[in-house]
């Protein structure tokens, strides 16, 4: 008993030695680094502030306290982000994503994709994203029902943005008749382009109505008219979702995927092939970084509500969305296809 006794503290010894040695290599690894945060859009919108809040925090909680940098990598709404990150992107935990939202279904049905979205590590997420399609008042906008009787100029920042692609499944399924602009840098400048005219609706995540665009929502001079997310919003509940207007399977799978982006919302990932020591102490940083006094109170400086949820529980969100037969699959990708051709 006592050589039992004697064995299992030394392998309790073991263990500790073996975790410190461990957590040493990692910090020794990132002290004197710089690690990116990569953002796929401009500086000025949602991507940019959580990218800026990670830059300002994050570096504090991981071993080794490595410098922490934004950098901004915009292109085609978030793709050529995707695609550098998915193929060329350092892989060795000195670069870092706030993961772009179409990263699912843009990973799993579009040819030019370059990037296996099954292959991201996600170390958290700071909040769910509900895209809001936002009518301004003088457009004379004020349903859906009014954007299907006439020809209604939608702004987007590129082709493959969420509001994009929204706007162009709900003229197939809706019935709606939305001219899709794209080209803006980001959701922030479609929503310059909305107060000067140019475009009758843009879209944008809850998190900057609430930040920038309340008092405008409150007063009438902005209506919301859809949602792309999961479920109806209580704030707006007479804006439906995308999900209700499906009618066959098809193309419900392909709207339950597409949604996904909802659960994805704001959150920090890795590049595919991330050690998985390093991934457990970016796992860990993101854990403190977000109970974090100094954090939290940039966040209720910016006014923006947290739905935190821990990195292996949205790997297993995120994961779950993607696992369909590849009969389903191909299904669904000639949907997308038939929708986004040519753009």
């Amino acid at each position: 008993m006592i050589r039992s006794m004697l064995l299992v503290a030394v392998l309790a010894t073991s263990l500790v030695v073996a975790g410190s040695a461990r957590a040493d290599d990692i910090a020794d690894f990132y002290k004197g680094k710089t690690v990116r945060v990569i953002i796929g859009t401009g500086v000025g919108g949602t991507y940019g502030v959580y990218g800026q809040l990670v830059a300002r925090h994050f570096g504090r909680f991981v071993p080794g306290q490595p410098t922490v940098v934004m950098q901004s990598m915009q292109g085609a709404g978030g793709f050529t982000a995707l695609n550098w990150l998915g193929t060329a992107a350092p892989r060795d935990g000195t670069v870092i994503t706030i993961g772009h939202i179409n990263i699912v279904h843009e990973g799993l049905f579009n040819a030019e994709a370059k990037f296996d979205p099954r292959g991201f590590l996600w170390l958290g997420r700071f909040t769910s994203f509900a895209s809001v399609g936002i009518a301004s008042k003088k457009s004379g906008i004020r349903t859906l029902a009014d954007a299907k009787a006439r020809e209604v100029a939608a702004g987007a920042p590129g082709a493959q943005s969420v509001p994009a692609q929204a706007a162009t499944i709900l003229n197939r399924i809706a019935g709606t008749k939305f001219k899709v602009i794209n080209g803006y840098r980001s959701t922030g400048e479609s929503f310059l382009a909305l107060d000067r005219g140019e475009v009758d609706v843009a879209g944008t995540s809850m998190d900057a109505l609430r930040s920038l665009y309340w008092p405008r929502l409150e007063s009438g001079d902005l209506i919301p008219l859809y949602v792309q997310g999961v479920r109806r919003l209580k704030e707006f509940p007479n804006a439906p979702t995308l999900g209700e207007f499906g009618s066959t399977e098809v193309e419900k799978a392909f709207l339950a995927v597409f949604n996904v982006t909802a659960e994805v919302g704001r959150s920090l990932a890795t590049p595919p092939g991330v050690p998985a020591d390093r991934l457990a102490a970016l796992r860990a940083a993101y854990q403190a970084m977000v109970m974090d006094l100094a954090f939290l109170a940039d966040i209720n400086k910016l006014g923006i509500e947290l739905d935190l949820l821990p990195g292996a529980a949205l790997q297993e969100v995120i994961g779950a969305s993607m696992k369909m037969s590849p009969a389903t699959q191909a299904q669904a990708r000639k949907f997308y296809e038939d929708l986004f051709k040519g753009q």
